[in-house]
């Protein structure tokens, strides 16, 4: 299995966690930060299934 298969999960349950403390401020919002978290944290999904799927 490889190495992507397991990192790419736990990066963005990593991710998630941080965005579920607030006093970081890294949540999702209408701003252009929270445009670009949300984009990196959309790549990390897609990175998630197509290692998944290429296994």
């Amino acid at each position: 299995m490889p190495r992507s298969a397991w990192v790419f999960p736990a990066l963005a349950a990593l991710l998630f966690a941080a965005t579920a403390i607030p006093s970081l401020g890294i949540g999702f919002t209408h701003s252009f930060a929270g445009l670009v978290f949300a984009a990196v944290l959309l790549a990390i999904l897609f990175g998630t299934v197509f290692a998944a799927v290429l296994v």
